[in-house]
């Protein structure tokens, strides 16, 4: 099976790149062709390396997408080669399936990063069904992945964690008409060791250092709208939290890394990110301030993959779709 690569994009900028277990492979040049004669054989290596194979997105360049694999030049006399060619030939295409795994259509499915395990599992979901497509996805803020699409990025899907994002693709002519998929709410996290104390939501008027998501970013959105809520009952507890923010993230994933790293003594993230860490502890927001966040999902209108894409909507939107939403912690979309 050849290595599943994902993309995220860098949290300082607009920039994607490569990761394929976190670790981005070397770039090497692709095998020429032209320097292959006619009694040489090409053997691909098959390995599931980064070394073997690789596909690198590149949103806004006129070619989105280039591969290459590692080659082996043999040499035999004529004969002899045209030979080993055919054996090796149908070996190889044994060996593979027919060589099928060649020619899969390859799906690009841009998701806010608060979807990083649900979207992994609904790729291997959706592939399983849909065994003649490979899902490749790339996670950041939905505000880095609106930009990207706005450039002319080139992908199939786009998945937002929050609507004011997606609404402006569409606008734009750049996304077909959306569906909500899935909900979040908002919980306060703190360090496993809880050096400052903190069990309770109104315990944030004793946090000296708070971290939250940047009011351009949906987590940071959500979390402006619930210290307005905050407010409008407990003023001063609103407007300590205000004053003790240190550090405005641009995602989710960023801010809950803060309080892993013990660099905050507590931050507001969504319930998806807080259950997909061991590290931290969570803490309730009272249902008087709560606020669900909503994850719409569409077809990118110049979808190269049109039929795909739909597929995988459908799928995301099925029972079947939902049930692993639901296994990650999201909420049914507000209907």
């Amino acid at each position: 099976m050849a290595a599943r690569h994902r993309v995220r994009a860098d949290a300082n900028s607009s920039s994607l790149s490569l990761g394929t277990g976190g670790d981005a492979p070397s770039s090497r040049p692709a095998a020429s062709a032209s320097k292959i004669g006619a009694a040489d054989v090409v053997l691909i290596d098959r390995v599931s390396s980064p070394e073997a194979e690789d596909t690198r997105t590149r949103p806004g360049d006129a070619a989105s997408t280039f591969r290459y694999k590692r080659a082996v030049s043999v040499r035999w006399p004529s004969l002899a080669g045209i030979a080993v060619t055919l054996v090796l030939g149908a070996s190889l295409a044994s060996g593979c399936g027919g060589g099928g795994a060649e020619h899969r259509v390859e799906l690009a499915v841009f998701a806010a990063s608060s979807l990083t395990e649900s979207f992994e599992a609904l790729e291997t979901s959706f592939e399983q069904t849909h065994p003649e497509v490979d899902v490749r996805l790339t996670f950041a803020g939905s505000q880095v992945l609106r930009l990207q699409l706005e450039r002319g990025a080139a992908a199939d899907v786009f998945a937002a964690a929050d609507e004011g994002h997606m609404q402006a693709l569409l606008d734009a002519g750049r996304v077909q008409a959306p569906r909500d998929f899935a909900g979040n709410g908002l919980v306060v996290i703190v360090p496993k060791d809880n050096p400052a104390g903190l069990e309770r939501f109104g315990d944030l008027a004793r946090a000296q250092t708070i971290v939250v998501g940047a009011e351009t970013v949906p987590v940071g959105v959500y979390t402006q709208r619930m210290l307005d809520r905050v407010a409008a009952s407990e003023p001063s507890l609103a407007s300590w939290v205000r004053a003790h923010v240190v550090s405005e993230e641009s995602n989710a994933r960023l801010v809950r890394a803060k309080v892993e790293l013990g660099e905050a003594d507590a931050a507001v993230v969504y319930r998806t990110d807080a259950s997909a860490s061991d590290r931290v502890r969570t803490i309730e927001v009272p249902k008087a301030y709560a606020v669900q966040a909503r994850y719409p999902i569409a077809v990118v209108s110049d979808a190269r993959q049109g039929p795909q894409a739909n597929a995988f909507v459908a799928h995301v939107l099925s029972e079947a779709g939902q049930g692993r939403l639901s296994e990650h912690g999201f909420l049914p979309a507000a209907r």
